[in-house]
């Protein structure tokens, strides 16, 4: 009885010791792009805490192909407007950026965030879906006109001087709550340069 009951705790520490061994990290083994693919269901915020996990996910946000800001993961406008600058002068400008998606449910004094984040996209020339969902004025919006892969805009809750939009590639457009304010020198039409909506 003692010699099996040996037998079994010596059986039982080998097997033990051989899953120790095998023991994998499988996940970081996947390539990136599909954790890239992972990760662009989750906010930013979620995204650049990854970095914690191991070696092989410490600079992984910096090359998301999809960014996703969102302002409830913050207590304050402040708080978020650093991240997000902090984020995007960090991240990978040699790697393509297909989507970005701003929501911020706090009313900002000015468009300062929107439009610096406008301005890192007009340096991409991969970006295709735009998404702002932001209670403020908008100055740089004209400048999306440059992002030749653009085509589909989604703009909700924004107050913006532009009349007319050049964006050529652009398909969808969706506008939800947006304040359009021009003199009485200026016509509205807003769709004019956008040749290839459907």
């Amino acid at each position: 009885m003692k010699a099996s009951s040996s037998n079994f705790t010596t059986k039982a520490n080998s097997n033990e010791s051989k899953w120790k061994k095998k023991k994998v990290d499988r996940l970081s083994r996947l390539p990136d792009e599909i954790i890239h693919r992972v990760l662009s269901f989750v906010d930013a915020v979620s995204a650049v805490q990854t970095s914690v996990l191991s070696k092989r996910w410490k600079k992984l946000w910096t090359s998301l192909p999809v960014l996703n800001f969102n302002s409830s993961s913050f207590h304050h406008p402040l708080l978020f407007h650093s991240f997000i600058h902090h984020f995007m002068s960090h991240r990978d400008s040699s790697t393509n950026l297909y989507a970005l998606n701003f929501s911020c449910n706090d009313e900002l004094d000015d468009g300062h965030m929107v439009d610096s984040i406008i301005d890192h996209l007009t340096l991409s020339p991969t970006i295709q879906l735009l998404t702002i969902s932001a209670e403020c004025p908008v100055a740089n919006l004209p400048q999306l006109s440059l992002c030749q892969s653009l085509t589909t805009l989604k703009l909700a809750d924004i107050s913006t001087e532009a009349t007319t939009f050049d964006f050529v590639s652009l398909q969808r457009f969706y506008l939800f709550d947006c304040w359009f304010e021009c003199g009485a020198e200026k016509t509205l039409d807003l769709f004019r340069g956008c040749v290839n909506l459907r």
